[in-house]
C-alpha cells in the first residue's frame, strides 16, 4: 500500500519540511510532493501540515524528525502532538551508513543524513562529494563503497557576514540576499561591495579548493571521478559557480525517510 510521511529537518538557521513517499524503488530517492522552508524563530505552520495529511491521495502515516538542532526537534515534537498529525518519530543514530571517522557519534546528523540521501541513488562504485551550505558549510567525502569518510567544516555565508559585523566596530552586516550582487571581478569599490565580494568569492573559493583536494585524494584509489552534490540554504547561490554539480535541496529529507525505514525494520 502506498503511504507518505512528513519529514522535518531542524537546522540552526531554518527548518525544512517535506511531504514524501514513505518508500522508494531500489536505486531511487523518495519523491517529495510538497515542501516548506522556514527561518528559525518563525512559527511553523502546523495547520498547513494538517492540510497535507487531509488532502493527500494516500495515507500520511508518520511525522519523522531529525537535524542538527536537538532542542528545536524536541520543541517541534511537542507542538506536533497538539495538532491533527500522525505521532512524531525522532530518528536515532542507528543509520544505514558506514562511517569512517575517529569519533562517529560526534558527526552531525545532517551530514550523515545527506550521505544516506546521496547513497540511495548513487551509481555503484561512484564516489561523491557533498557540499552542504547552511549556517556552517560542510564539504564531505563519500567513497566508492558508500562510506562517509569525513570532510571539512567552515562558516556559511550568514555566519561569516554576522561575524564580520559583530567583531568589528564599523563593518555593516550584509544580508545573504545581497551576495547575488557581488562584483563579478572581485573588486569592491565601496565597503559594502568589498564585503559582498569577500563573502561570496571567499565561500566559492573555499568550496572549490576543498572539493579539488578531495578529488585529488580519490585519484589515489579510484579512476572514477566523484559527483558533486550541493544542498542547504546557500546552495542556490553557489550553484552557478559549480555547473557540474547536482543541486539537491531535499537531500537531508531523503536521508530522514530512508533512515526511518531502516530503523523500523
Amino acid at each position: 500500500m502506498d503511504q507518505r510521511v512528513i519529514a522535518i529537518d531542524a537546522g540552526n538557521s531554518r527548518i525544512k519540511i517535506g511531504l514524501l513517499d514513505q518508500h522508494a524503488p531500489p536505486g531511487a530517492r523518495p519523491t517529495c510532493h510538497a515542501d516548506l522552508f522556514i527561518p528559525l524563530g518563525d512559527a511553523v505552520p502546523f495547520e498547513r501540515l494538517a492540510e497535507w495529511v487531509e488532502e493527500s491521495s494516500v495515507p500520511v502515516v508518520q511525522v519523522l524528525m531529525s537535524g542538527s538542532n536537538p532542542p528545536v526537534i524536541d520543541e517541534l515534537a511537542a507542538l506536533c502532538r497538539n495538532h491533527p498529525l500522525p505521532e512524531p518519530y525522532l530518528l536515532t543514530r542507528k543509520l544505514p551508513l558506514e562511517i569512517d571517522v575517529e569519533r562517529p557519534k560526534k558527526v552531525g546528523m545532517d551530514r550523515l543524513l545527506n550521505a544516506i540521501g546521496v547513497n540511495a541513488a548513487r551509481p555503484e562504485g561512484e564516489p561523491a562529494i557533498i557540499v552542504s551550505c547552511g549556517t556552517a558549510c560542510t564539504v564531505d567525502l563519500i567513497n566508492p563503497e558508500g562510506t562517509f569518510c569525513g570532510g571539512s567544516i567552515l562558516p556559511g555565508f550568514e555566519m561569516s557576514a554576522r561575524a564580520l559585523h559583530h567583531y568589528t566596530a564599523l563593518l555593516p552586516e550584509i544580508p545573504v540576499e545581497e551576495l547575488h550582487a557581488a562584483p563579478k571581478n572581485g573588486l569592491g569599490k565601496r565597503t559594502r561591495t568589498a564585503l559582498q565580494s569577500g563573502l561570496f568569492w571567499g565561500q566559492v573559493g573555499a568550496v572549490r579548493e576543498l572539493t579539488k583536494k578531495l578529488k585529488t585524494l580519490l585519484q589515489k584509489s579510484t579512476d572514477t571521478p566523484p559527483t558533486v552534490y550541493l544542498t542547504g540554504g546557500g546552495a542556490p547561490l553557489l550553484a552557478p559557480q559549480f555547473p557540474e554539480a547536482i543541486l539537491e535541496p531535499h537531500l537531508t529529507l531523503y536521508g530522514i525517510v530512508i533512515a526511518a525505514e531502516h530503523q523500523h525494520g
